[in-house]
């Protein structure tokens, strides 16, 4: 880590990387345990306000989200909501939700 830092660093920049090397550490332990944004109960309801009705608009814009570039198959399909991916699949009769993952996840492998 100090190798990154400039010859002339001080304190306050070690300090700083550390917290920020902290930070991202905390930001991917998490992500890989499923929790969202540190568990904020108001940034998960936010999300929530702006998922469900995306969601609800695929009822009359079915194929208005792109096709899920990790599959070559155009009933797969997602919306961005946020930084988050709403991936969804077209059915005959209906709009099946199958994940909201981040933007930044690999694709489920359970969806290839």
């Amino acid at each position: 880590m100090l190798d990154s830092l400039p010859n002339d660093a001080n304190w306050e920049d070690i300090q700083y990387s550390i917290y920020v090397r902290k930070r991202i550490e905390r930001g991917r332990r998490e992500a890989d345990e499923g929790k969202l944004i540190g568990d904020s109960p108001r940034y998960a309801a936010a999300l929530v306000d702006e998922a469900r009705p995306a969601a609800r608009a695929l009822r009359m814009f079915p194929a208005r989200g792109r096709m899920a570039p990790e599959l070559n198959d155009d009933s797969v399909r997602e919306l961005f909501v946020k930084k988050y991916r709403l991936v969804y699949e077209l059915r005959p009769d209906r709009v099946v939700i199958l994940a909201f993952i981040h933007g930044a996840r690999q694709f489920p492998p359970s969806l290839r």
